[in-house]
């Protein structure tokens, strides 16, 4: 059937911790490991996730008016055809979402590997992000609240569109840095302290 949950919090159920759990949920459809509802302060960490739907909507984990959650070290695979998304945030504020990796295999579109709807201040860092199929993002930032969204040394990679799609082309910063120097790229200026040189892999 549908509607299947790993783990469900809601609005009374704050400041929990979630570590090193096997999670795994199967169905057709509306599969989530972790699914937060109005829950803050959480700590879900080192978690390995499964959802494996045989059609759509299959979420590793779904935050929802969920604020001041971290979500750190979790393994997260998601199946299905369509709409299947490793970590989607709603309307939730003031998340930390650092050193997961995410793989989405699916035969349909639309599956991604972060996605953000109205989710301000939103800091992903050293994560890991694997996407196969059509018309799916590493990362998809949509709706006019999405701002301040911090990228800093992720490795994304989506084989058939983009790695990062933001549809506002709004207030976001993404951050490289490594032993060599760091680039600190805005959407109105990029700055290094390194030598830059703008190739055939490089658009600006």
């Amino acid at each position: 059937g549908s509607s299947n949950f790993g783990i469900f919090l809601d609005a009374a159920s704050s400041n929990n911790n979630f570590t090193s759990n096997i999670i795994t949920t199967n169905g057709s459809s509306t599969n989530y490991g972790f699914s937060l509802q109005q829950s803050r302060n959480n700590n879900l960490q080192s978690n390995t996730i499964t959802t494996n739907g045989s059609i759509n909507n299959n979420w590793g984990i779904s935050l929802s008016r969920s604020h001041s959650n971290v979500i750190y070290n979790n393994t997260i695979l998601t199946g299905g055809t369509s709409s299947n998304y490793g970590i989607y945030l709603l309307d939730s504020l003031s998340n930390n979402l650092t050193l997961n990796t995410i793989t989405t295999d699916s035969s349909g579109t639309s599956n991604h590997g972060f996605y953000f709807h109205d989710s301000n201040d939103t800091s992903l860092k050293e994560n890991t992000v694997s996407v196969t199929s059509a018309s799916s993002y590493g990362v998809l930032i949509t709706a006019k609240d999405s701002i301040n969204v911090l990228f800093l040394n992720n490795n994304i990679s989506s084989s058939l569109s983009d790695e990062i799609k933001d549809q506002l082309a709004d207030e976001q910063t993404m951050i490289y840095n490594n032993s060599f120097g760091q680039i600190n790229w805005t959407t109105t200026n990029i700055t290094t302290n390194i030598s830059l040189q703008v190739g055939p892999a490089i658009f600006i």
